[in-house]
């Protein structure tokens, strides 16, 4: 496999290129094999987090590059036509903006400590859990519940969908307190 190391301060169209590379030729050649057989290849994930795909928008203290949200989009965007694999991209998305994103931006010190840096390097995976069955059309009626125990939090709830759930290491669960807050 091909690793390209993608520098902090390459243009976002360099990026876009060398996603496209990446995925051209570390992805493409086995994507139809993947989809025939439903197979997950563990080493193509850790491929992406060694070429600094998966830490593009998250923060250098954390193992990140910090590219802004326009340069991480258009780097997805190269992968997606170099890779010719939809799933791949939807894990990558779902790993790195539902899950990475939220905890970077709202986790403390010691969770970001914990779940960043191989989120960024591909060792760890993260889903995302948000959407439940009751809340098909209205995106912020979450129905699920966390209760804060002695020994940690209590999910009390149903999800329609979680995205990495099956190859995850962990996920972040959207739920409400009961704090009276609405979101």
């Amino acid at each position: 496999m091909m690793v390209v190391r993608l520098g902090v301060g390459a243009l976002s169209d360099e990026m876009r290129q060398i996603a496209y590379m990446f995925g051209r030729r570390n992805i493409m050649p086995t994507v139809v094999e993947r989809d025939r057989i439903f197979s997950w290849d563990d080493d193509l994930f850790r491929g992406m987090g060694r070429a600094g795909l998966l830490a593009l928008p998250l923060p250098r203290s954390d193992g990140g590059r910090e590219m802004t949200a326009f340069g991480t989009g258009l780097a997805m965007e190269g992968f997606g036509h170099g890779a010719g694999d939809a799933g791949l991209a939807l894990a990558w998305a779902a790993h790195t903006l539902l899950c990475g994103v939220p905890i970077a931006r709202f986790g403390h010190r010691q969770l970001r400590r914990r779940y960043l840096p191989g989120m960024c390097d591909g060792t760890r995976i993260g889903a995302f859990a948000g959407p439940e069955p009751a809340s098909d059309t209205v995106p912020t009626r979450i129905g699920t519940r966390a209760t804060r125990r002695r020994d940690g939090w209590h999910l009390d709830g149903e999800k329609t969908w979680v995205v990495n759930g099956p190859i995850a290491h962990h996920a972040l669960v959207l739920a409400t307190t009961p704090t009276g807050r609405r979101h």
